[in-house]
């Protein structure tokens, strides 16, 4: 009988030296506290997804010599922005799609139609053979912030239109804080670096353009230039929220 009870005292130490020891590796140590890992380095851009069909885009071009401006509006197919954690773009990418050209100025049905079809003509952007323009987003400066606490930003990139690729430079006012990014302002080309020359302002004085090879006198055909620069007014709007790799 003594052995037996031995047998059951030794057990019982036994047991209880183990749960001794799972309880202390249970116990965190005093003291020590998990470190805090940062779930997205500071060096790596956020992703701003912009939203195509609450973005919009509208052009204006125009006569050189006379008060008269058509108006309309373009559409984007995609676009996206990489944004650093000091507000500033390293990078992006922005595709106009050129079938959504629309005209805005006119009332008569047959006038816009006549319009837009001259302008995806091989005369102006040859829609059928480039159906897409784009801004590739390079680089952007911080200029200020505005009463309302948006960012004046200088953004740097380069645009292609008709597979012709030019730098160019433009500011933008942009809410960075909000959960919907939104940025607005105005970019301004000139359509002949991109071999859009339809009775364009550049040949007025050359001898051999079409201008001196028309029969009215030059000075009535003066009406009939097309001012070399367009406007591009801009409402960018993004997703909710940025991605992050």
């Amino acid at each position: 009988m003594k052995k037996i009870i031995y047998l059951l005292i030794l057990c019982s130490a036994i047991s209880a030296q183990g749960l001794d020891l799972r309880e202390q590796k249970l116990t965190p140590k005093k003291g020590v506290m998990p470190k805090k890992q940062r779930l997205v380095p500071d060096d790596i851009p956020a992703t701003i997804i912009l939203d195509r069909r609450d973005s919009i885009l509208k052009w204006k071009g125009g006569l050189k010599f006379a008060v008269s401006n058509h108006l309309g509006t373009l559409k984007i197919k995609q676009g996206r922005i990489l944004l650093m954690k000091d507000k500033n773009f390293t990078g992006g990418r922005i595709e106009i799609n050129m079938a959504t050209m629309t005209n805005t100025d006119l009332s008569d049905p047959g006038k816009k139609e006549r319009l837009i079809g001259h302008l995806r003509s091989k005369d102006f952007f040859d829609i059928e053979h480039f159906p897409t323009a784009s801004l590739s987003i390079k680089s952007s400066k911080l200029i200020g912030k505005t009463n309302d606490g948006l960012y004046n930003v200088q953004i740097t990139g380069d645009l292609t239109i008709k597979s012709t690729t030019k730098p160019i430079t433009f500011n933008a006012i942009i809410d960075l804080d909000s959960k919907v990014k939104k940025a607005t302002g105005t970019l301004t080309f000139n359509r002949t670096d991109f071999g859009v020359q339809y009775r364009a302002e550049m040949h007025l004085d050359n001898p051999d353009s079409f201008w001196n090879q028309l029969r009215s006198a030059r000075d009535t055909t003066k009406d009939r230039v097309i001012r070399d620069e367009i406007e591009i007014e801009f409402e960018m709007n993004s997703l909710p929220g940025m991605l992050r790799k």
